[in-house]
């Protein structure tokens, strides 16, 4: 059985924070302090003592909660449990003051008594309902079950040990942080100390880092999470319109500008923006609308107007365009209008889904038309429907190749290019280098620079990481070509 790399940094993280406990014993024995822990928490004298401020029980758990498979999410994960643990810690002590300030005294009660654990033990049922409520105004909720567990410790625990309030709960916090940040640390170490942030990485996601069922898979979901964590710099182009691109990359945060709509518009998935919108020209409307007309098919149009997404359609007669609507209609990443396009609006593509043999109809005859010159056609089959297609039709001027501008190429030394399909040879021919997955088609193997002896996504992710920590990534660019 293999080892995984969160499994030996989760050992390393435990080991150094139970060590540490045992540096802080010794130096109890360096300031002269030789009682037992049990002994010093029953003595106030000696509340000083470092190993009074830590408990290796709390920040070993601690330290394995924040040890996430990426960096991003151990820093979520200790970002939680810190403020988590501060916010229960110091509530449950308040509580627990106020508790013995009414009761204790007045009853001449003593701690661990009968009396005094049914005051105690309803005080603190009700002081949870105001722990909950102080993490929704604080707009921590993220972090309410860690705060109502170490309320409870401190509230309900508290006497086991002996310490005195304060002190148990300054040890509590002071263990879980110092577990926390031994988490981030053993994860952010840097195993790379390359990073080679002045390169720009592209890819389609279709037919390269996307699987058979036009997925990402766990791996390249944790594979692109940890990149963005080391501030990789990666981004995509595509067909597809936003709808789709929230479904895939759910699990994954996406920090730069992707090319959407075949170079229709470039999104920018952090500002939910749109920028470079290639529109068709007004004039050239009229022929490509009659056509449509004539065969009869369902269309729809989409524009984009104050960063949205909107999709003007008359009617979802046809089977296709029936299923595509149904698909796409409850999205919130655009908008539907049943209704035709005002005459002042711009039109950035026309969609239509139909029967294969109607779609290739559709092309020869568009490219008969006097101004089928202004625009880009394509065409693949729609998935989970066999037998159709989308045809998807863009001014001449929205390529992708176009779009490589708007992303800030010229802020880095190199672009790396990912192609799969025709729509990307134009950006792969621009990019310093490209590759291409063994499946791709013969045009596209023609015009990249190295040819991935391999079918699986996976290797596109595994690629990336390994140039990004690549000393001489130039080097090992040449060595890659020089196999061809």
């Amino acid at each position: 059985m293999k080892i995984g790399k969160r499994t030996i940094k989760t050992f390393i993280a435990v080991l150094i924070t139970l060590s540490i406990y045992l540096i802080l014993y010794a130096v109890n024995f360096a300031c002269g302090i030789f009682e037992t822990p049990g002994e010093l928490s029953a003595r106030e004298d000696l509340w000083y003592a470092p190993t009074n401020f830590y408990t290796p029980f709390f920040a070993g758990i601690a330290a394995v909660y924040a040890m996430q498979r990426d960096i991003a999410s151990s820093r979520q994960q200790a970002r939680i449990r810190s403020v988590g643990t501060i916010v229960g810690g110091y509530y449950g002590f308040i509580i627990v003051q106020i508790i013995e300030w009414i009761f204790l005294d007045a009853a001449k009660m003593t701690a661990g008594s009968l009396a005094y654990d049914v005051i105690l033990y309803t005080a603190v049922s009700v002081g949870i309902i105001f722990l909950i409520v102080l993490t929704v105004k604080l707009k921590v909720t993220a972090a309410t079950f860690v705060s109502c567990l170490t309320y409870l410790s401190v509230t309900v625990s508290i006497r086991n040990g002996g310490m005195p309030p304060f002190l148990f709960a300054t040890n509590r916090i002071l263990s879980t942080v110092i577990g926390v940040l031994v988490a981030l640390f053993v994860n952010t170490f840097p195993h790379y100390f390359i990073k080679n942030r002045n390169i720009l990485f592209i890819s389609s996601l279709d037919n390269a880092m996307l699987n058979a069922k036009h997925e990402l898979s766990p791996f390249m979901e944790y594979k692109l999470n940890a990149l963005t964590g080391e501030r990789c710099n990666f981004t995509f182009m595509t067909t597809r319109a936003l709808t789709s691109l929230r479904n895939i990359f759910r699990n994954v945060k996406l920090q730069k500008p992707i090319i959407v709509m075949t170079g229709c518009a470039v999104y920018n998935p952090v500002e939910e923006s749109y920028s470079s919108v290639v529109y068709i020209d007004r004039s050239l409307r009229a022929q490509p609308e009659e056509l449509f007309a004539r065969y009869g098919v369902n269309v729809f149009s989409y524009l984009i107007s104050e960063n949205t997404l909107h999709c003007y359609y008359d009617s979802v007669e046809s089977a296709g365009a029936a299923e595509y609507y149904s698909r796409r209609r409850k999205s919130s990443s655009y908008t539907f209008v049943r209704a035709k396009v005002p005459k002042d609006m711009d039109i950035a593509q026309y969609v239509i889904i139909e029967r294969d043999e109607v779609v290739s109809a559709i092309i020869s005859d568009f490219s008969e038309l006097d101004c089928a010159g202004e625009f880009n056609v394509i065409s693949y089959p729609f998935q989970g429907m066999a037998g159709y297609s989308f045809l998807k039709i863009n001014y001449k001027e929205a390529l992708k190749e176009n779009a490589l501008g708007a992303l800030g190429c010229g802020d880095y030394d190199c672009l790396i290019c990912f192609g799969s399909g025709r729509t990307d040879v134009g950006a792969m021919k621009k990019a310093d280098f490209s590759f291409c997955l063994a499946n791709a088609p013969d045009y596209v193997k023609e015009a990249a620079d190295y040819v991935i002896p391999s079918d699986e996504p996976d290797e596109i992710g595994k690629l990336i990481a390994k140039i990004f920590h690549t000393k001489n990534y130039r080097k090992f660019l040449s060595s890659l070509k020089n196999q061809e």
